[in-house]
């Protein structure tokens, strides 16, 4: 039996190049999240080159919650419009 106030990590699913946003606002609000990053150079036409931190899994972020606050936070998250999908299963865990 897992006890109520275990953490376990879940998957939210973003609007496209929302990832940063949607990690922000998780930080604002006091959840831990994680979202998997790198940094690219990109060059532009005037030849000016610039480091972009870009995510390696696009669309996706990662949230660390009770079991008990997961559909708060969920539902706070659509209601910010950057969240098209959270994933409410405990991924397998019984």
């Amino acid at each position: 039996m897992t006890e109520v106030n275990e953490q376990n990590w879940y998957v939210l699913r973003t609007r496209p190049r929302q990832e940063k946003a949607v990690r922000k606002l998780l930080t604002d609000i006091g959840v831990e999240n994680f979202l998997p990053t790198s940094v690219e150079e990109h060059e532009y036409v005037n030849q000016r080159k610039k480091k972009i931190e870009v995510p390696l899994i696009t669309s996706t972020c990662f949230m660390r919650c009770a079991a008990a606050d997961r559909l708060a936070d969920g539902l706070c998250l659509r209601a910010a419009l950057s969240v098209r999908r959270f994933n409410l299963s405990n991924g397998g865990n019984k």
